[in-house]
This record gives C-alpha cells, structure tokens and sequence, in this order.
C-alpha cells in the first residue's frame, strides 16, 4: 500500500510505500513517515495499490473526510470511498500508521515526530 495525495502528485512513489513496523493492538501495523508544511491547508490523500484497484484503495466514508492528529480514523477500502484531509499544525514530519480493522477496513492514525 501507498500513502498517494497532493504531496506526491498522487503517485505510487516507493518513498511513500507503508512498511511493516510491528504490531498495534494485536494487529500488524505499518507505517510510512512523510514531511508535511504547515500553511493552513489541508493535504487531500488516501491509500492505495499501484493500481489503484478499487478493493485496494482506502478512503474516508465522505468526501474530505477530516484526520486529526493522534486520533484512530476508520478507513472504507472500496470503491466509492472519498478523499481524506490532514491539516499539520506545525512543519515536521509526521507518521502514518496502519493496520487491518476488519475486511473492508483499514484503521489509519497520524502522529508527529
């Protein structure tokens, strides 16, 4: 899977490519690590195959969906799903976290390094 949005031209880009880290409330959970600015703006993004197969591809259940810092979101990973938004508050960078939530859905949290 692939952290795809505005910050990399929505590509399949191997540097935004999560990677197992371990385990998180007994699931295996992956991560991938990613310099956000802080302009106000939020970052439009979702998760994805270097398909985009639909049944591979993560979303929000609505469009911009928001992401706060810290906090658990529930991921829908098919087709239909929407864009999620992620506003830093401050420049750094920032860990993506995911891991398995059921069969259709992935559990995403953000943190700041």
């Amino acid at each position: 899977m692939y952290l795809r949005g505005v910050f990399n031209w929505w590509e399949a880009d191997p540097s935004y490519k999560f990677t197992r880290k371990g385990v998180e409330n007994n699931e295996a959970a992956w991560s991938v690590d990613v310099e956000l600015i802080a302009d106000g703006q939020p970052y439009d993004f979702r998760l994805s195959d270097a398909n985009w197969t639909p049944s591979q591809s993560c979303g929000g259940k609505y469009k911009g969906q928001p992401v706060m810092l810290g906090t658990t979101v529930y991921l829908a990973c098919e087709q239909g799903s929407e864009n999620l938004q992620f506003t830093p508050s401050s420049t750094g960078m920032y860990r993506f976290v995911i891991r398995r939530a059921g069969s259709k859905e992935v559990a995403l949290k953000v943190t700041k390094m």
